[in-house]
């Protein structure tokens, strides 16, 4: 199941909007159908879940199922209602004659403060869609009524949230791409789970980063360390080709041995790994002045 199908149906399993409430839903599921006109009302999801709590919404407001045609394609599963009393009623009770010029959202269909949550249920079960957090956040809601995107977008602004907008070919896009933001509209509009699904995903994308950045960073240090130690041994033996092993004092010689045995060591674990134990900073003052001599006798033979 597709993040954007959990969403949908976190939303119809924590459904708790009643009386107003209810009405509200189902309203926005209706203006933002594929077709509520005075020929037709047509509501169509990819989901059959959605399809099915439709149909129980509609059986609350006394249509039945046998009142409805349903059908099933390759692409979507749809509610068509044709029965002219029907659509005349349900048109009726939204405040709408079905002749409007420009079909837009009606206020008075919202009638306490959880209306407005009802209704983006119900227009996002209709035209919402939301990626998963894996590919990148993003959660938008489409229309091809100019009007009906506006006052959508104002009603949401309403709520409290900050949407931004676009056009894609025919339709208008009200989207969301800050992550917080999607959290709390989904929280907003019942998904609890999947809300909390999302922030379990960016914890696990902002450690995972965090982790690839020390990793990457450890490695560049790594690869700085080999070359170190490998400059090191080519002078190192410069010396004892030159001057032979014990030339060096015994301080620099322990140093010495140790960085031509195990060239892999860091310069902390060589201070550990010496008789008397050394700070990384002792050892690199042994080192300087390991490579100061070895800089001495180039000029000598120079």
């Amino acid at each position: 199941m597709t993040f954007c199908a959990e969403c949908k149906q976190d939303i119809i399993e924590n459904y708790r909007f009643e009386g107003c409430c209810n009405s509200a839903h189902l309203y926005g599921i209706l203006s933002f159908c594929k077709s509520f006109s005075k020929e037709r009302i047509c509501i169509a999801s990819e989901y059959d879940f959605v399809v099915n709590h439709v149909l129980c919404v509609l059986t609350e407001f006394g249509i039945s199922k046998t009142m409805c045609e349903l059908s099933k394609s390759k692409r979507d599963y749809q509610i068509n209602i044709y029965d002219h009393n029907t659509i005349d009623r349900l048109l009726t009770d939204f405040g709408y004659s079905g002749d409007e010029y420009s079909f837009r959202i009606n206020p008075d269909n919202f009638n306490c403060d959880s209306c407005k949550a009802a209704f983006l249920a119900g227009s996002f079960l209709s035209c919402g869609t939301v990626t998963s957090p894996e590919l990148g956040y993003h959660l938008e809601f489409t229309s091809h009524k100019k009007n009906l995107f506006r006052d959508l977008f104002e009603l949401t602004e309403s709520a409290g949230f900050e949407p931004k907008t676009t056009s894609r070919s025919s339709s208008y896009v009200m989207y969301f791409k800050n992550s917080e933001q999607i959290e709390d509209v989904l929280t907003f509009l019942g998904a609890f789970d999947a809300s909390l699904k999302l922030m379990d995903a960016k914890i696990y994308k902002d450690v995972k980063n965090k982790v690839n950045r020390r990793m990457n960073c450890d490695s560049a240090n790594l690869d700085k360390a080999i070359e170190a130690a490998e400059a090191d041994k080519l002078i190192i033996e410069q010396i004892y080709a030159k001057k032979g092993k014990d030339f060096l004092p015994d301080e620099l010689r322990a140093v010495a041995r140790l960085r031509l045995e195990q060239p892999e060591l860091t310069l902390t674990e060589l201070g550990e790994a010496l008789p008397d134990k050394l700070s990384k900073s002792g050892v690199n003052h042994r080192l300087r002045k390991i490579r100061a001599i070895a800089s001495e006798l180039k000029e000598e033979n120079a």
